[in-house]
């Protein structure tokens, strides 16, 4: 099975083309971090999502935004100055939008939230 679920930060905005056939086509990277060797670590994974749902998503994602995808791995195998190279890169199927940047900003300057006097506790 190959699955991969990644929950990160977009490091772009995302790159919108359209191939000469006409299918969209949005590339964008997510950072992901973990820690290891006594310091948080950043890894970066390019991703493509393809289709008409993907130019539409593609709106409401900007660089900060905290996503979610799930794809699965793929590898771009091609020729560049005469020597073969190789990418890997997450071909997406589904992408949630977790919080913009505009929220993540406005939730680290106010950490309070007023829920009002409905709530019982």
């Amino acid at each position: 099975m190959n699955l991969i679920n990644l929950i990160g930060n977009l490091g772009r905005d995302c790159e919108v083309k359209t191939t000469p056939s006409g299918k969209n086509v949005v590339n964008f990277a997510v950072a992901t971090s973990h820690y290891a060797n006594g310091k948080d670590e950043t890894v970066w994974h390019n991703c493509q999502f393809w289709g008409e749902r993907a130019s539409k998503v593609a709106k409401y994602l900007k660089k900060g935004s905290k996503i979610a995808v799930t794809g699965s791995v793929r590898l771009s195998v091609y020729e560049k100055d005469g020597q073969k190279r190789q990418n890997y890169f997450v071909l997406v199927q589904d992408i949630e939008l977790i919080s913009s940047p505009r929220e993540e900003k406005n939730y680290n300057n106010n950490n309070s939230v007023d829920f009002g006097e409905d709530i019982v506790f």
